[in-house]
């Protein structure tokens, strides 16, 4: 799904066939990095934990966890799991151009050059990594053939129409726009 610039997963995975329910996560970065190289990036996926990487705290584009993907040594593909009883649900997003606004922009900070330097240091999108711009839905495809693939499965249910897909472009612009304004018109109350 595409959402604010990103496409964006979920993998929902029945656990109840065995296995390690942390190391879904790791199979998840794998196939997600195994499509990225077909767009020529050179994925490695973490081996470190966020405490031994840094002491700063902020968003989660400034720190790299363990089993996530970067590409010279910039996270491109932020990730999160919660893990159930018989289920492990991992999602993320793949940012496919620098967004039109600064992240630091979006979120609450008392130092917004020291967080945007932060996020310019520790992350990067798809677009600046591969240097060209691979279209949603190229990304998409190749996404959906790796992971059937990898996984020997037909059941692999990926849908980008277009219709969604101009929406969603139309959407994350007037969203960070919205959030922009909101923010500034806080900041001004702040102030007064």
């Amino acid at each position: 799904m595409l959402h604010d610039g990103d496409l964006s997963f979920c993998f929902s995975i029945r656990t109840d066939q065995g296995g390690s329910k942390t190391e879904y996560f790791g199979v998840v970065a794998e196939l997600i990095a195994a499509s990225l190289e077909k767009f020529g990036l050179r994925c490695e996926i973490t081996k470190r934990t966020r405490k031994s990487l840094s002491a700063v705290s902020g968003p989660c584009m400034i720190s790299v966890s363990e089993r996530e993907i970067t590409v010279g040594g910039k996270k491109i593909v932020p990730m999160a799991q919660r893990i159930y009883q018989e289920s492990v649900l991992i999602h993320g997003s793949i940012p496919l151009t620098k967004s039109s606004i600064p992240v630091s922009e979006l979120l609450i900070s008392n130092d917004r050059k020291l967080l945007e330097m932060l996020i310019e240091d520790g992350s990067t999108d798809l677009q600046s990594a591969a240097s060209k711009t691979i279209e949603p839905d190229i990304l998409v495809s190749v996404l959906r053939d790796t992971c059937r693939k990898r996984l020997d499965s037909e059941e692999v249910e990926i849908d980008l129409k277009e219709e969604e897909l101009a929406m969603a472009l139309t959407d994350a612009d007037d969203w960070k726009i919205k959030r922009y304004i909101n923010l500034k018109n806080k900041e001004m109350r702040e102030v007064i």
